[in-house]
């Protein structure tokens, strides 16, 4: 087999922090504390409410999702 690329992975000593925290809350999936905790310091970051940031597990169903938005009949707010 020819390998076309080697996968670049992060040294573990940064995101070993992170494997610890969810291992002490014994919450491995969406919607535990840190997905609240990056979520907020996204929303820091670029200056707006979390409300208006979400997370996706992959690029195709954040596209999906934004698809299904923008073609969803529009609500009378009155």
């Amino acid at each position: 087999m020819i390998n076309l690329f080697k996968p670049y992975m992060i040294d573990k000593k940064y995101y070993l922090q992170y494997l610890t925290k969810m291992h002490k809350n014994l919450w491995f999936a969406n919607f535990g504390p840190l997905y609240n905790q990056f979520k907020n310091k996204l929303a820091h970051f670029f200056n707006v409410d979390s409300d208006y940031i979400e997370l996706f597990s992959s690029g195709t169903s954040a596209l999906v999702s934004a698809i299904k938005a923008i073609s969803a009949p529009k609500k009378n707010i009155a």
